[in-house]
């Protein structure tokens, strides 16, 4: 027990002292090492961090490689307990939830699925296991716009959701390991992180339609039906966290 404490504490030293010196060592304009990204992460799970025997945080390929997802610029950094229930639960909402129209391109596909399903506000995108990228850089206005909005208007389905989620692992037999205290503090980060996305996200359509027109364009196309329908997820997805939240966990669409 000792030893796994000491690990743990280890683990969120290491995770801290490796974003500053990130950022003491490297220049604005290079790439975000992983440490960085994932070290964020791990700190803003502290729990998880201390009392997890798996790794904390893992990264997440926003599209699937089944889906022909590469491992450039395509990943972001989750929690490991909140990666299980997105990508290892029944129902998969990561790989079955995908944006319902075969519309835009394919950093459109990415923002869809970062604001409707990933909590939080991410304003990098990594390569596998490698550095970062901020989305201004590579992103157009229309999928700006569309982060944003996904990333607001699902905030309360997903915290509503994660904490039902902590309700059915309690539940399950054997019960699975839970982190209530972050689910709580990451409701602080997570509206932190969302507010702070919308301010940079202003500044990201303007940037992106400048550097980005033809694209801003083309994504304008599919921007309205993919506001639609994570405007209905939002709701609907509301609905059955809140029933879940009040049952338990015990009716949460997604059993572990």
């Amino acid at each position: 027990m000792l030893a796994r404490q000491s690990k743990s504490w280890s683990a969120l030293l290491i995770a801290l002292a490796s974003i500053v010196g990130s950022f003491g060592l490297a220049a604005p304009a290079e790439a975000l090492p992983k440490s960085v990204g994932k070290g964020y992460c791990t700190l803003r799970h502290p729990v998880e961090a201390l009392t997890s025997t798996r790794a904390t945080c893992e990264s997440q390929h926003v599209i699937q490689r089944r889906s022909g997802g590469t491992d450039d610029s395509n990943t972001i950094w989750l929690n490991t307990t909140l990666h299980s229930g997105l990508d290892r639960s029944t129902c998969k909402p990561w790989s079955e939830e995908r944006p319902p129209f075969e519309v835009g391109d394919e950093n459109l596909q990415r923002a869809y699925m970062m604001g409707t399903w990933a909590n939080g506000f991410h304003f990098f995108l990594y390569d596998h296991h490698g550095t970062g990228d901020l989305t201004i850089e590579d992103w157009d206005a229309s999928t700006h716009l569309l982060h944003a909005y996904a990333a607001i208007v699902n905030l309360p389905q997903k915290e509503i959701g994660y904490f039902a989620y902590q309700l059915q692992r309690l539940r399950a037999e054997p019960p699975q390991t839970t982190q209530f205290i972050d689910t709580v503090l990451g409701v602080l980060f997570d509206v932190i992180e969302v507010a702070a996305g919308t301010v940079y996200s202003i500044i990201a359509v303007v940037v992106g339609a400048l550097f980005n027109p033809w694209d801003t364009l083309w994504n304008l196309i599919a921007l309205v039906p993919l506001i639609l329908a994570t405007t209905l997820e939002a709701i609907y997805m509301l609905v059955v966290n809140a029933v879940a939240l009040f049952t338990g966990g015990s009716m949460l669409s997604c059993q572990i």
